[in-house]
């Protein structure tokens, strides 16, 4: 009987002996996991910064080659004394302008130009009056055509259009656009470039640079 209570004895100080050797193991593996997981999580948010970061600089650049299109739109198309009414064919030279800057960058799906004091717009197609251009030509889901009508006669600076669907002949696009002023030499605004981008273009950017982490997106 007594050796039985010393294997029990024996049994209860070595699993004592062993608790207290576990506890601070333990104790230690947990903070050591702690404070890796903290750091990992910073890592994780330095990168995501980084990519934000470097997909801001995308968009950017994005935006300022719109504006050196208007520029080059500028210097290239003499806009000076122009009315499409005493030279239609001239207007032509203008349209297939439009369409060669829509070809050359994936960026921009579609581009107009209105000239100010003037009754027709250029589209990277063909011309059009403007009211029939923002009454039924391009209908925006979520932008009044007077809005629209206001920028084009007053506006001074870029204004950027929320993603939307905007309805057009034959077909419905959720576009992001941009109106763009369009200066003379003695830098009074002549007119506005109107850049239609693909909210899926976009989107698709995104994917590429910030699918990794699961990101929801919402363009506004």
């Amino acid at each position: 009987m007594s050796g039985i209570k010393f294997d029990k004895l024996f049994f209860k100080f070595l699993l004592s002996y062993l608790l207290v050797l576990l506890i601070p193991v333990l104790l230690i593996n947990g903070l050591f996991g702690y404070r890796f997981i903290q750091a990992y999580q910073k890592e994780i948010q330095a990168q995501v910064d980084v990519d934000l970061m470097h997909f801001g600089d995308t968009i950017d650049s994005e935006m300022q080659t719109l504006a050196r299109t208007v520029d080059q739109m500028h210097l290239l198309m003499d806009f000076n004394g122009f009315h499409f009414t005493d030279n239609p064919l001239e207007g032509k030279r203008y349209v297939n302008n439009l369409s060669i800057y829509c070809t050359t960058n994936p960026f921009i799906r579609e581009m107009a130009l209105y000239l100010r004091n003037e009754d027709y717009m250029f589209i990277d197609q063909s011309t059009c009056k403007v009211e029939l251009f923002l009454g039924q030509l391009y209908r925006f889901e979520n932008t009044d055509p007077d809005r629209l009508m206001d920028q084009l006669v007053h506006g001074e600076r870029r204004m950027v259009l929320p993603a939307q669907m905007v309805k057009t002949p034959g077909k419905d696009v959720e576009y992001i656009t941009v109106l763009e002023p369009l200066y003379t030499d003695y830098q009074t605004i002549k007119g506005t470039c109107i850049f239609f981008i693909e909210a899926d273009t976009i989107r698709n950017r995104i994917h590429n640079q910030l699918g990794k982490y699961g990101a929801v997106l919402c363009i506004r």
